[in-house]
C-alpha cells in the first residue's frame, strides 16, 4: 500500500540563514556548531530533544577532508546532513512534525530556524487539522500573529514596569522615612550623650575638689601634729640638756622649772639677767629677805582663775 511522504519546509531558508551568518569568509567560520532538535508537546509547554549536532571542525565526518572554502558550500553540506537526519526520523503516523535548527556561535546561541514536516491530505479526506503539537514559537509565526503577541507582551511589560515603579517608589519612601527616624534617633542619642558626659565631668570635678580639700585638711592636721610632736620633743630634749648643764654646774635640776617660769616673765627675766643681782645676792641680808619672800610665795595658795 502506498504511503504519502512528508513535505519538509524550511530547509532552503535555513541554508540561506547559515550562509548569512557565515559571512563572506574565509575560514575560520564564526559558527561553532548547528544542532537539530525535535519538539514535543508535554502538557502546556514544549520540550526539545536534540537529534544531531554538526560541528564545524575537521573532526566531524562531513569535513574530514577539510572545511569548504566558501560559505555556500559549508551551508549546503550542513543542510544536506540535516535533511538526511530529518528523513530518518519521520514518523508516518504523525501528520505534522516540527524541528528546530539552532545555530551556535562561539559565544553561545545566535539564531535558529523552524523546520516543519507535514503529510499532504489524501483525496476525499478532510485536511489534517493542526493540533497543539504544531504550535510554533514566536519567531516562526506570521507577521500579524507575531505583532498581536508582541502587543500583548508589551502590555504585560508595561503593567509590570508600572507595578515595579510603584513598588520601588514605596520602597524609596520607606527608606526615606527610616533614614529620617534613624537620623532623629542619632541626634537624640548624641544630645543625651553630651548631657551625660557634661554631668559626669562635673561630678568628677566636684569629687576631685572635695578630695583635694580633704587632702589639704588632712595634711594641715598632720603638719600640726608633727609640729606639736616636734615641739614636745624639742622641749623634752631642751629640759634634758638644761638638766645636764645645771648638774654640770652643781645646780639641782629641779630648779630648772622655777628658772623656766621666771624666764617666761619679762620683768623677772630682766632682773635675773642684771649683773648687779648676782653681786647683791652675795649679801647675807639680801639672801635672807629673798628666802622669806620665796617661802611666803611657796606657802601661798594661788587663787583660781575666772575661767575656772
Amino acid at each position: 500500500m502506498f504511503r504519502a511522504r512528508h513535505r519538509v519546509e524550511g530547509l532552503p531558508e535555513l541554508e540561506d540563514l547559515i550562509r548569512q551568518v557565515l559571512g563572506p569568509g574565509p575560514a575560520p567560520w564564526p559558527i561553532d556548531y548547528v544542532a537539530l532538535v525535535l519538539r514535543h508537546r508535554v502538557g502546556p509547554s514544549d520540550t526539545e530533544e536534540q537529534i544531531v549536532r554538526i560541528d564545524l571542525s575537521e573532526e566531524h565526518y562531513l569535513f574530514r577532508d577539510g572545511l569548504p572554502e566558501s560559505a555556500a558550500d559549508v551551508a549546503h553540506a550542513i543542510v544536506n546532513a540535516l535533511r538526511s537526519e530529518i528523513e530518518g526520523n519521520l514518523d508516518p503516523e504523525q501528520p505534522t512534525m516540527q524541528w528546530r535548527a539552532k545555530i551556535y556561535a562561539r559565544s553561545g546561541y545566535k539564531c535558529g530556524r523552524a523546520i516543519t514536516a507535514t503529510l499532504p491530505a489524501t483525496e476525499g479526506a478532510n485536511p489534517t487539522p493542526v493540533t497543539q503539537q504544531a504550535v510554533a514559537l514566536m519567531e516562526d509565526l506570521d507577521d500579524a500573529t507575531a505583532a498581536q503577541r508582541v502587543a500583548v507582551a508589551e502590555d504585560i511589560h508595561g503593567n509590570y514596569r508600572r507595578l515595579m515603579e510603584t513598588v520601588f517608589s514605596g520602597v524609596e519612601r520607606f527608606v526615606a522615612i527610616t533614614n529620617g527616624h534613624m537620623d532623629q534617633m542619632n541626634t537624640n542619642v548624641q544630645v543625651q550623650y553630651r548631657h551625660a558626659e557634661a554631668m559626669t565631668r562635673a561630678s568628677i570635678e566636684d569629687r576631685r575638689n572635695e578630695l583635694d580639700k580633704r587632702r589639704g585638711e588632712l595634711q594641715d592636721k598632720a603638719d600640726a601634729t608633727l609640729k606639736s610632736q616636734a615641739m614636745d620633743k624639742a622641749l623634752s630634749m631642751g629640759r634634758d640638756l638644761l638638766s645636764g648643764l645645771l648638774m654640770e654646774k652643781g645646780i639641782d635640776p629641779a630648779m630648772a622649772d622655777v628658772l623656766s617660769v621666771l624666764q617666761s616673765h619679762p620683768r623677772a627675766a630682766s632682773l635675773l639677767r642684771n649683773p648687779k643681782l648676782k653681786e647683791a645676792l652675795t649679801n647675807p641680808e639680801v639672801m635672807t629677805i629673798l628666802s622669806d619672800i620665796l617661802e611666803a610665795a611657796a606657802s601661798e595658795t594661788p587663787n583660781p582663775s575666772p575661767s575656772e
